[in-house]
């Protein structure tokens, strides 16, 4: 199996490493390689902004991926900071940079093309969704301080509905790009929101997350369970 994306791929390292602590027979010929740089999507030929060395890493990532021995890509990343970033530049093929609306239409096309192109080797890809995101959500928008130095609670976190809105607005199209390919999608937002609000705290009163956008590695380790059967399912099938 490969983990193909981001800093948001990255975080889920400590949830696979219990699951494979625990998986006792079927896990022995199992191996979960993560192909991750941070800030950098799992879309060949794209980047963020000038500098970046994304575009080379994901060729170097895919590669991989599409090696003999890997039967499962699973691509995380946080989609909204790509799939609609005035940021996004992409190089296709044989094509000069494109930037605006014509890089995040060609980062679309880039991820359905490796999609497919990994399906056709053979391999099952299965497509992570952003978790929900917004400063409110770390402990930096939990704690804040009045002027006279007083420290104020805001743990409510954020309505659904809201972060819904922002991520259909920001990466609607990842569901129709699963749907069209035939990847499985999974939805952090429906284990991680209930049906009215996205939590900033776990049922302890523990902040869930270490910033903003990214999990807490003791509440992935011990908590998130939305990876869990794509993980394995893929050690069951390695092993027999």
């Amino acid at each position: 199996m490969l983990v193909w994306g981001d800093s948001n791929a990255e975080q889920y390292g400590p949830r696979v490493e219990r699951l494979l602590a625990h998986a006792g027979p079927d896990a022995a010929r199992t191996q979960v390689i993560f192909a991750t740089l941070g800030s950098c999507p799992p879309i060949r030929r794209a980047r963020i902004g000038p500098g970046s060395d994304c575009a080379a890493f994901a060729e170097q990532a895919y590669a991989r991926a599409s090696s003999e021995g890997i039967s499962t890509v699973i691509l995380i990343a946080q989609w909204t900071g790509y799939l609609n970033s005035a940021s996004l530049v992409v190089t296709p093929a044989n094509a000069s940079e494109l930037r605006g609306a014509a890089a995040i239409a060609a980062a679309r096309e880039e991820l359905v093309a490796t999609i497919r192109g990994l399906q056709q080797l053979g391999k099952e890809v299965v497509i992570v969704h952003n978790i929900p995101v917004a400063n409110e959500l770390g402990p930096q928008g939990i704690v804040r301080r009045r002027w006279d130095g007083a420290a104020t609670i805001h743990d409510e976190g954020i309505s659904r509905e809201s972060w819904e809105a922002t991520r259909q607005a920001l990466a609607g199209g990842l569901t129709d790009i699963a749907r069209d390919t035939g990847a499985t999608l999974i939805d952090p937002t429906n284990w991680l929101c209930d049906q009215r609000r996205c939590p900033a705290l776990d049922g302890n009163g523990v902040p869930r997350y270490h910033d903003g956008f990214h999990l807490r590695a003791s509440f992935v380790r011990n908590q998130v369970e939305y990876l869990d059967d794509a993980i394995l399912g893929t050690m069951r099938a390695d092993g027999r």
